[in-house]
């Protein structure tokens, strides 16, 4: 019985890394599509492709699975043809509003998955246009911060003061608020997180490069227009939910508004 509850840990925890890889995987390959979409498939002439791939390749993504992402983001990739971008619409525990962002060809399969989570999870599906007003779409800019200006695909404070006039980071922050298009922001250790009018994407991609100010990547989000006050119960058991929805094979993102 021992070996057999051995082998069973040793299996669970398998199955919860593979998910946890395959997560990072979805994730780096959608960067991959992202950058063809504000850009071009000239690896040598789109920073933001190529910087994608070298994550992708830091992940051990397969070359062929990286082929194929740059083949979405052009539309070239006739595998992908049946597939739809469609939203689901659900409450959490404590009625926490929740969007479900998905790419499927199969949405007879992946409602059906949705509605079997959130049940076993103190949620439940809603009609469409219910809380997806809740949202905003925005575009999230990451930029990398780093103190060795020998690296590459970083924010330098020194290194691109002779570019923006920037000297420090107080500085470098006031010089991004100018800038038309900057929604919100976020400082953290090691990076900036701007959060773009979808509108003005390619102004500031444009404008943040000619700076010598190189984005990390780029990401289409939904930020709720405001924040709803729950208990930690309910916010733990939210988090919960939103893991085990976007385990979900095809589910592409999940957003609540807390």
């Amino acid at each position: 019985m021992s070996g057999h509850s051995k082998w069973s840990t040793i299996k669970r925890s398998k199955e919860a890394n593979d998910k946890q890889r395959a997560k990072y995987f979805t994730k780096s390959l959608n960067q991959i599509v992202m950058a063809v979409r504000y850009g071009e498939d000239n690896i040598e002439s789109n920073h933001l492709l190529k910087t994608a791939i070298e994550n992708a390749k830091s992940l051990n993504i397969p070359t062929k699975s990286i082929e194929n992402a740059i083949r979405k983001g052009s539309g070239k990739d006739k595998e992908y043809s049946n597939f739809e971008n469609v939203f689901y619409e659900a409450y959490g525990p404590g009625n926490v509003s929740i969007l479900i962002e998905c790419f499927t060809d199969n949405k007879n399969r992946i409602v059906s998955e949705i509605r079997l989570v959130l049940e076993r999870n103190e949620g439940k599906i809603l009609n469409n246009g219910t809380v997806n007003w809740q949202f905003e779409l925005q575009v999230l800019f990451i930029l990398k911060i780093e103190t060795d200006s020998s690296k590459k695909n970083k924010v330098n404070y020194q290194s691109i003061n002779n570019f923006s006039k920037i000297i420090n980071k107080d500085e470098f922050e006031g010089d991004i608020l100018d800038m038309d298009g900057i929604l919100d922001y976020e400082i953290k250790e090691d990076a900036f997180f701007l959060y773009i009018d979808p509108e003005k994407v390619k102004y500031l991609k444009d404008l943040l490069e000619s700076k010598k100010i190189l984005i990390d990547s780029i990401e289409k989000i939904y930020v709720p227009k405001m924040k709803m006050d729950v208990s930690d119960e309910n916010i733990s058991k939210n988090n919960k939910l939103i893991d085990l929805l976007s385990n979900i094979d095809n589910v592409e993102n999940v957003y609540g508004n807390i």
